[in-house]
């Protein structure tokens, strides 16, 4: 073999492999923010109502660390929240496998559940919604919206509907 071959052979493959480590090096960051945008801090910016965030961190906060990991979240498939004055269920979009909801009997007048497409039953009876956007919850199977504001309401991609009740809102 060529002597002139070896050496460049030999920096070919330490080349190789120096851009294989400094690969695997820049990953690690990668992968530690990644896990850090995976879980959600229970705090006043992710969950703004006071009660709301109360129950969140006592009943889905297993670890008690005060962030809600991505392990935590999908284990989170009902959440029952009626009567204890929540204004605003902002953080609910976290909670993307929830197939039950109960946020009946509080002071709600607006609510996002786009994200929530995995749900089958929705109680939100007795707040002070004017609209409810149900289009991206396909999969309703149960919805309870009695005694708020609605004065119109489109199901109609909630082809899947066995249970509305809607009565005590201004529909006409």
């Amino acid at each position: 073999m060529n002597t002139t071959t070896r050496p460049r052979a030999a920096r070919r493959a330490i080349g190789a492999i120096g851009a294989a480590l400094a690969s695997a090096l820049m990953m690690i960051p990668c992968t530690t923010a990644i896990a850090a945008e995976t879980s959600v801090p229970i705090d006043a910016a992710h969950f703004p109502d006071e009660a709301f965030r109360r129950v969140v961190q006592f009943r889905y906060d297993m670890n008690n660390n005060g962030t809600l990991s991505q392990q935590e979240l999908t284990a989170v498939t009902r959440i029952i929240v009626g009567e204890r004055g929540i204004k605003s269920a902002k953080g609910i979009e976290y909670f993307t496998a929830l197939t039950d909801l109960d946020l009946s009997n509080n002071q709600l007048s607006s609510v996002d559940l786009s994200h929530n497409t995995a749900l089958r039953g929705l109680e939100l009876g007795n707040n002070q919604l004017s609209s409810v956007d149900l289009s991206h919850n396909t999969v309703l199977r149960g919805l309870g919206l009695g005694n708020n504001q609605l004065s119109s309401l489109d199901v109609s991609h909630n082809t899947k509907l066995d249970w509305l009740y809607l009565a005590d809102n201004q529909l006409s």
